[in-house]
């Protein structure tokens, strides 16, 4: 039974997932909310070269750890303010979140396992999405992977430098979105040193020269968070950011149920949701048929990190879909391993196989369709060319699904061409057009076009990062107790609102000059009816510039 890829074939593969992901890299324009507010928050800091202290809209920020600005200040610099330059290294993080989930799981059960793993999480929708759809968790998941790995090899071998590079890892994360960095790597292994009595390891002094590291590389942001907020930066950072979310102390609350990660995982992990969930039971399975007894051979470190760390994010009161990314390349490993054994055990449990054959295939089936009609029904793709490359995907994972194939190309590749595919079509032609309705880019060309002076444009009840973004200016909100001031100083005025803006201005003994008038929808939150272009329009909001003089 072939286990095992050619190396032509992944080399193929991999080119074809890196020409996806730049597509959306460099094609796709940067949408609000988050990706468009951190880079704008880049922006400012190139602009102000306030690199401990981290200015929003000339005003104090404390929501997001630095180190994403620092990198992507870093990619200004060198690539110049464009898409490509803020979305490279969180590309760059997420290859090595792919290499480290190879590594990872060839280190924990075999070669093939990683290979497969690496594919895995290269090909779940979550990791086409925030690619360019840039988060903090882009970040935070690749540079935890490298550390989960490294620690685990300086548990192997006793070296050192692993130890460093592991909690280098561990640092980023944590500069990347908190403590969460940390708590996801004591849940990995002190599941495992728990499950294996292995108490020893728990105490080891190598964790205190861990620890002095982490002190050592967190210090400039701790210093940068104490020297801007005193005492409250700090303590907002490591405590009230993250288990403030569980404990209430955190004002950010919404009504989502302690499920709500659960099903979040079934879209997110597509295709692979069902096998990651029938491998998690499957591990908890044998642990309670071995009675809980130490069992050398079993690996706990994927499980335990990918459990407890789920279980804790969904006890919190506060809950995006994107929290729980960070524990996707665990799950790959797990999926992976479910993969092997399914492989493995084929000639005592065929039916097995058939089962996850089926969910995969129709999985796929359930894509295509799902893909051709976004992009036949609702934005049609009017260039033919564009069609050759998804039919092409779609015709492979056909071709692999047949039975001449080996079982593992029959179980995997079907989902992965069909990934490849999909994301394509999203890629090339979904997302762009549907960003025509996103009017903070659309409304900073209209600005470029038109040259319109950006001192003078003003927020009036709604701001769009994007617009700070792509007019490379950050401008401010008006109100009515710095109107007058304003519009004294400057004479006339645009006015970046939605048509409430109308009423705002009635009464201000002012004329208007222009009034042009853009159709708006929030893309990050689409709905169904949305989609029907005979429906559309009922669901368009309007965002208006209006120039006014007193």
């Amino acid at each position: 039974m072939q286990l095992q890829f050619p190396s032509r074939l992944l080399l193929i593969i991999f080119s074809l997932l890196s020409i996806v992901y730049l597509i959306g890299i460099f094609v796709i324009e940067i949408i609000d909310i988050d990706s468009s507010q951190y880079a704008s928050i880049s922006l400012e800091m190139l602009r102000n070269g306030s690199y401990l202290e981290v200015i929003h809209r000339y005003k104090d920020y404390l929501d997001k750890p630095p180190f994403l600005f620092w990198i992507n200040t870093v990619s200004y610099k060198i690539f110049g303010l464009n898409e490509f330059s803020f979305r490279l290294p969180s590309f760059l993080f997420t290859i090595l979140g792919v290499f480290s989930t190879f590594k990872l799981g060839e280190l924990l059960y075999a070669k093939r396992v990683g290979i497969i793993a690496a594919l895995v999480l290269s090909t779940c929708q979550a990791w086409f999405l925030f690619n360019h759809d840039v988060r903090t968790d882009t970040i935070l998941a690749g540079a935890l992977i490298f550390g989960l790995w490294q620690i685990t090899l300086f548990l192997k071998t006793n070296r050192l430098l692993y130890l460093f590079l592991g909690f280098t890892g561990v640092a980023i994360a944590m500069m990347e979105k908190g403590p969460i960095g940390l708590i996801v790597p004591v849940f990995a292994f002190g599941s495992e040193f728990f499950f294996k009595r292995e108490w020893k390891n728990i105490f080891r002094w190598e964790w205190l020269l861990a620890l002095i590291i982490l002190a050592v590389l967190l210090a400039p942001m701790t210093y940068g968070l104490y020297l801007q907020f005193g005492w409250e930066g700090p303590e907002f950072f490591y405590w009230t950011q993250s288990f403030g979310r569980i404990t209430g102390e955190n004002v950010w609350k919404d009504d989502s149920t302690i499920l709500y990660f659960t099903h979040t995982f079934l879209w997110a992990f597509w295709p692979w949701m069902f096998l990651a969930y029938f491998g998690v039971g499957q591990k908890f399975l044998n642990i309670f048929k071995d009675k809980f007894k130490s069992v050398k051979e079993t690996e706990v470190i994927t499980l335990g990190g990918f459990v407890l760390t789920f279980i804790s994010l969904s006890t919190s009161n506060y809950k995006l879909p994107h929290y729980i990314f960070v524990v996707f390349p665990l799950a790959a490993i797990i999926t992976a391993h479910t993969i092997d054994r399914i492989l493995t055990n084929l000639p005592e449990k065929p039916k097995l196989f058939n089962v996850f054959f089926n969910v995969q295939f129709w999985s796929c089936v359930i894509l295509i369709i799902f893909g051709l009609l976004l992009n036949i029904g609702a934005f049609p793709m009017t260039n033919f060319l564009y069609w050759i490359f998804p039919i092409v995907m779609f015709g492979l994972a056909y071709y692999f699904a047949r039975k001449e194939f080996s079982s593992l190309y029959r179980l995997v590749l079907p989902s992965v061409f069909t990934l490849i595919g999909l994301n394509f079509l999203m890629n090339i032609n979904f997302y762009p057009q549907l960003n025509q309705f996103h009017t903070g880019t659309v409304i900073a060309k209209y600005v470029e076009e038109n040259e319109l002076p950006n001192e003078k444009i003003f927020y009036y009840d709604v701001g769009s990062h994007a617009f700070d973004f792509y007019t490379r200016y950050h401008h401010l909100y008006i109100y009515n107790e710095n109107f007058e001031g304003i519009i004294d100083k400057e004479g006339d005025i645009w006015l970046f609102s939605s048509t409430v803006v109308d009423d705002f201005i009635e009464n201000k003994n002012v004329e208007v000059l222009e009034k042009i008038e853009f159709d708006h929808f929030h893309v990050t939150s689409l709905k169904i009816p949305f989609l029907i272009p005979s429906r559309r329009e009922k669901y368009l909001d309007k965002r208006v510039l209006v120039h006014i003089k007193r």
